[in-house]
């Protein structure tokens, strides 16, 4: 989808994950620009991969978008703590 954000802009990027929340679609998507945080987004668990140049070693960033912000996880927290269904 990151391809497309040149062609299309922001609004309408917005507007495809609004269509993918419409028909209750589960996805995965990997990109380096997009994080999906959008207020057509209800919730999402996000996964960042950090690796520094020539570097052996990755880290996991975790966060969780709730609808309105991007919370950093830390790796004691789980998503549920912030799932609007979780309970």
């Amino acid at each position: 989808m990151h391809d497309l954000v040149g062609v299309m802009g922001i609004h309408n990027i917005a507007q495809m994950f609004q269509l993918v929340h419409d028909f209750e679609s589960d996805y995965i998507m990997n990109s380096q620009v997009l994080w999906g945080c959008y207020d057509t987004v209800d919730e999402l668990s996000i996964a960042q991969i950090l690796r520094s140049v020539d570097s052996p070693v990755l880290a996991v960033a975790r966060y969780y978008w709730d609808g309105k912000e991007k919370h950093l996880l830390s790796l004691e927290q789980n998503i549920e703590e912030y799932s609007r269904d979780a309970g």
